[in-house]
């Protein structure tokens, strides 16, 4: 496989070909409005890396920055989230090592990443370390499969072994409490969390749009997995819902969680605003998770299997719904939400 240029209109394209079913198919990538002798460099670079790679001689020296531009710009189809994380991850790397070439990028390299990240902020836990390293882990398998090196460098890069975090739900005792002093838009989230396991995020954004009124089901996009899953309402909260509604307290479009504009900032001051309230009532160490967590729990108490609290909790996998218990013979999903009416206060 060769590389060539291409110019259509003031974008230079490189182009290659690759056989497909038999058939040869051309391909082509964009390098943007840049000068012709740019373009013939980058090609001539291109296929310099091709050759190398095929007589295994040492790759050229590149930049780490130039790597990082098409890494970022080839992680662009993941959700915000995590292209925000695979940021704060090269940030980090590239300040903690002082890296400036692809040839330096190495798992010694990697492993003096990790010592400095825990001598930076001794709390940090291995789950949050290993996550950094599988972003490292794909750089170094794109470092390859771009000829940026002859071999994956960090092939045999191990994973810290990760503390089993054990979920933290509210007592029936602290659900009385928390029922009982909270009103208005505190108490709408509160719902939303116990009766729907919502994160958050799901609860601070959902509107009255997102509610199936004929069907009883809250419609929503997971933001981790952008997913789409049907959450039915349990009688209590669809009902505190319709008289919600029906008091004219939201539009169609305004969000079920209604808050003084001047009270609420960002997610991140109603999830501060919410521990301190929680502490008012001598509540202590309890976030708004902690619903989503009473939520699977409370599910699992009765007997609910693991593939509806999956689907209701809105899991890509397994693993976390392990954390609640074993499976039990399948029932509807309707069926298990209803089971946290015991609870109502």
């Amino acid at each position: 496989m060769r590389y060539y240029l291409q110019k259509i209109g003031k974008s230079y394209y490189k182009c290659w070909h690759t056989k497909q079913n038999g058939k040869d198919v051309k391909y082509r990538k964009t390098l943007g409005a840049i000068s012709k002798s740019l373009a013939d460099e980058v090609i001539r670079n291109l296929n310099e890396d091709i050759i190398r790679n095929q007589y295994n001689l040492t790759p050229r020296d590149r930049s780490f920055d130039e790597f990082i531009k098409e890494f970022q710009n080839f992680r662009k189809t993941l959700p915000p989230k995590s292209q925000e994380r695979d940021s704060i991850v090269i940030k980090n790397f590239i300040n903690l090592t002082n890296i400036s070439f692809v040839s330096e990028f190495n798992l010694k390299l990697v492993e003096n990443y990790i010592g400095q990240r825990k001598q930076q902020n001794p709390k940090l836990r291995n789950a949050t370390i290993n996550k950094e390293l599988n972003t490292l882990a794909v750089m170094s398998k794109k470092m390859k499969h771009w000829h940026y090196t002859n071999r994956n460098v960090l092939e045999d890069l191990q994973r810290l072994p990760e503390q089993e975090v054990i979920p933290k739900f509210f007592t029936d005792e602290e659900l009385q409490k928390i029922f009982k002093n909270f009103t208005g838009g505190w108490l709408t989230m509160v719902y939303l969390g116990y009766y729907c396991g919502l994160r958050l995020e799901e609860a601070v954004a959902a509107t009255a749009n997102n509610v199936l009124w004929d069907t009883k089901t809250l419609l929503l996009v997971a933001p981790k997995t952008g997913k789409e899953r049907g959450i039915p309402l349990a009688t209590p909260i669809y009902n505190y819902l319709l008289t919600l509604k029906t008091a004219k307290t939201f539009e169609n479009d305004k969000n079920l969680v209604q808050f003084p504009k001047a009270e609420i900032k960002s997610t991140s001051s109603i999830s501060h605003i919410f521990h301190k309230k929680l502490e008012k009532i001598g509540i202590k160490d309890k976030s708004f998770r902690c619903f989503r967590h009473t939520f699977a729990t409370h599910l699992r108490r009765a007997n609910e299997n693991q593939a509806n609290i999956k689907d209701l909790l809105g899991h890509s996998s397994f693993e976390m719904t392990n954390r609640y218990g074993h499976a039990t013979p399948n029932k509807s999903l309707q069926e298990a939400v209803e089971k946290l009416n015991q609870n109502v206060i």
